[in-house]
């Protein structure tokens, strides 16, 4: 409904408006009102739909969903009234409203929908009435708990890729502005037992560092002989060895258990990681050495030449 901020997918927004520091804010944040997994799938697959919300990683949008709180409105109650102050975001579970602006109908949503959303990031008057035509239910949050929900848990994040960086030994040559900006570089992602995070033979768009959890590392050789070289574990990292070689990916990763991998895309790869580069050129000579004790020859692996 409301016109909207240039799409940043795949980045941390910032949030403007008042300031709030994350580090000195040690109030706790009030328990989440109780919802059933039905309910927090569809207001997570609602709110992620929104291009506010595409800037948020996985467990920013968790912490958002889970705070909304249920909002009960009748037939004819006005939710937000064009030119008053907004401060509040709306995810419609049930009813029917009516949009309109300066009097005039412009929109109407039937059981489904948001609004309200920039009230979220500015302190600015709304552009539009929307009424209840009918009883509903909504789901609502204020721009306070969004703001400490969303900034402390892009903090306490920065805070975690610090204390993984400082276990990465290739990475202690970065200074201390370097690290910020690889901390701020690094995209969660998440996997669960079983899965492939990487494919051997497959192009390659980054490389991972692991935070959690453990993951195997298997080759397959051209002959269909498919062996685990190494299982790896927090601190370690993969997928750089297709990053240097610019071929694809040399091995398979898999996740063994819940995982946690923070991944630095290729474009930003040299860029931020210049200066280690030669420390993990230097590491392939130690990768080829295995899987000639495996296979015989690195002639024998795709991706090895």
């Amino acid at each position: 409904m409301e016109p909207v901020p240039t799409d940043t997918r795949g980045r941390r927004k910032a949030v403007c408006g008042e300031s709030y520091d994350p580090a000195t804010d040690k109030e706790a944040i009030p328990e989440a009102p109780p919802k059933s997994a039905e309910l927090r799938e569809n207001l997570l697959r609602i709110a992620s739909e929104n291009v506010v919300f595409m800037g948020l990683d996985d467990r920013q949008m968790k912490e958002v969903v889970d705070h909304l709180a249920e909002r009960i409105v009748k037939a004819g109650e006005v939710i937000v009234k064009q030119g008053d102050p907004g401060d509040y975001f709306y995810i419609i579970d049930s009813g029917k409203f009516e949009v309109t602006v300066n009097g005039a109908t412009v929109n109407s949503y039937d059981g489904k929908g948001s609004f309200g959303e920039l009230a979220l990031y500015y302190d600015q008057p709304r552009v539009a009435t929307v009424t209840a035509a009918t009883d509903g239910k909504m789901w609502q949050i204020d721009r306070a708990m969004f703001r400490r929900l969303v900034l402390r848990k892009a903090h306490e994040l920065r805070q975690e890729y610090d204390e993984l960086i400082s276990s990465v030994p290739i990475l202690e040559s970065l200074s201390p502005n370097e690290r910020l900006v690889l901390c701020d570089a690094l995209i969660p992602r998440l996997y669960k037992n079983g899965d492939i995070i990487i494919k051997q033979g497959e192009a390659a768009d980054g490389m991972y560092f692991l935070e959690q959890g453990e993951v195997t590392v298997t080759v397959k050789a051209k002959d269909g002989k498919e062996e685990q070289v190494s299982t790896l574990s927090r601190g370690s990292y993969f997928g750089e060895l297709s990053l240097l070689s610019k071929q694809p990916r040399a091995a398979t990763v898999i996740a063994k258990g819940s995982v946690r991998t923070a991944f630095l895309h290729v474009a930003t790869f040299e860029r931020l990681l210049g200066k280690c580069v030669d420390v993990m050129r230097r590491n392939i000579p130690h990768y080829e050495a295995q899987i000639i004790k495996i296979f015989g020859s690195k002639e024998s692996v795709e991706g090895l030449r």
